[in-house]
């Protein structure tokens, strides 16, 4: 009797232990190809997110009598990566720093469509005769999941509308002439 029970409790944990196995590779996502860059998690595989240059800029309306802004600005009116919209939009991060915390390197903006180009405002202030109009920036917060070794997914708190957003990398920032640029990660949201 004591063989069989034996048995039965080895055949009982090999089996647990498969059924942990399963569980662990369905969470897993697939492995991004390069540190640092920001994809679109598409359940079972990552699509790259356009990756363009963001300047830092500030502007002043009628001499700083009419008001300030200052922003994120990056070319183009649209981003050529393209998501439908849905409830369970995520988004993956491969870190080379394994003790980093994406939630201190990475801000995502809703962008606004401006001649030719796309903005996230930070900031704006009334002028000295509208002092009431101060606004806080475009910035949508996120929730951050980690799924394996270094590998995070970002999840909005709240659904995506239609339109434009970028993520922002605060990491890869470059200084050229006293300008100040950072790398943007865009995509568009389409019903």
């Amino acid at each position: 009797m004591k063989p069989l029970s034996i048995c039965l409790i080895l055949w009982l944990f090999v089996h647990g232990l498969r059924a942990q196995t399963k569980t662990e590779d369905q969470n897993k996502i697939v492995d991004p190809k390069f540190l640092n860059h920001i994809y679109y998690y598409a359940g079972d595989s990552l699509i790259e997110l356009e990756q363009s240059t963001a300047r830092m800029v500030n502007k002043t309306k009628g001499f700083g009598y009419g008001g300030s802004e200052s922003g994120y600005e990056m070319e183009g009116e649209k981003s050529s990566v393209r998501i439908s919209t849905g409830n369970n939009i995520r988004f993956a991060i491969k870190l080379g720093m394994s003790m980093a915390d994406p939630s201190m390197m990475i801000r995502l903006y809703k962008l606004r469509a401006a001649k030719n180009k796309r903005e996230a405002i930070l900031d704006s202030q009334g002028g000295m005769y509208n002092r009431s109009k101060n606004t806080n920036s475009d910035e949508i917060s996120f929730n951050i999941q980690k799924t394996g070794n270094d590998v995070y997914l970002i999840i909005p708190v709240s659904a995506l509308t239609s339109g434009e957003y970028g993520f922002l990398n605060m990491m890869m920032a470059n200084s050229n002439n006293r300008k100040v640029s950072f790398t943007m990660f865009s995509f568009g949201l389409d019903q």
